[in-house]
């Protein structure tokens, strides 16, 4: 296969994500001008739209993708192979919490460089994602549908196309970068391009798909909860410090049980 065929290939999955977006959102639109034409339009039919219309919007995208991407993720399985799962229980867990709190530590990093007062527009898209949402339908969208779709799309398509054609190592970064330039927003960007860069090595790692799934899933239900409910918590610098300094311990803790199984592994070969 030459490079352009290559690329596009690898490029094609998260590409497909974006056109199925973009199609909700049509629909979405179609939909609203047929109910305000039908029932006329009010101030909590407004609020009520907007404040739904993110969430279903991506949920319909999410379905649509894992039904017509089905047969190609299949087909990967088929052409490259199942990875052999190299991580036993306990070793997935610790593979887990050191992304989670690896990504977390990030995440903190980047609210505290100011980042989000400069790109404000991450704010305001959150504000919408999050305030006064319905919790089964943000739980629904954010920590089951929306892990399910992108570890499919990114670590088990993308991810595995480029890892066939340049290896792994620039497989985990380039799989990144596109799973950042796909939230479409600097901040968010960023910090998706370091869980990214976490998810994929983690799939690496384990031989799994399960594995970076459930970290993903982990991030998200965090998200989600932080967004939710210790929003007042996050302004109060203490909070912040002691939930870095928490983050951190977790990231050490289980990064040196990482190197020590990794290095026992070595000794025994």
């Amino acid at each position: 296969m030459d490079r352009k065929n290559a690329i596009w290939e690898a490029v094609f999955p998260p590409f497909f994500l974006m056109m199925m977006l973009v199609a909700s959102t049509m629909i979405f639109s179609i939909i609203g001008s047929a109910v305000v034409s039908l029932i006329g339009i009010s101030a909590g039919l407004i609020e009520t739209w907007n404040r739904v219309s993110n969430l279903l919007i991506t949920m319909i995208a999410y379905v649509l993708t894992l039904v017509f991407m089905r047969k190609s993720f299949e087909y990967d399985e088929f052409r490259f192979g199942k990875d052999r799962e190299k991580a036993d229980l306990k070793d997935s867990l610790l593979l887990v919490l050191f992304a989670f709190a690896a990504a977390e530590l990030a995440g903190t990093a980047i609210d505290l460089s100011g980042l989000s007062e400069v790109f404000h527009t991450y704010d305001d898209s959150a504000r919408v994602m999050f305030q006064g949402q319905n919790v089964l339908l943000l739980i629904l969208d954010t920590v089951i549908l929306g892990p399910l779709t992108e570890e499919m799309i990114f670590r088990g398509m993308t991810f595995r196309r480029i890892r066939d054609h340049a290896g792994e190592k620039k497989a985990i970064i380039l799989s990144a970068l596109l799973f950042g330039v796909y939230h479409m927003n600097i901040v968010q960007g960023l910090f998706s391009f370091i869980v990214g860069c976490l998810l994929a090595w983690l799939y690496a790692e384990s031989g799994t798909l399960l594995v970076p799934l459930a970290a993903h899933m982990l991030i998200n239900f965090y998200a989600a909860v932080y967004n939710l409910k210790i929003d007042l918590l996050a302004e109060n610098t203490g909070f912040v410090k002691a939930a870095a300094i928490v983050q951190l311990l977790i990231a050490a803790v289980t990064g040196i049980l990482l190197l020590l199984r990794k290095k026992r592994v070595k000794n025994l070969v």
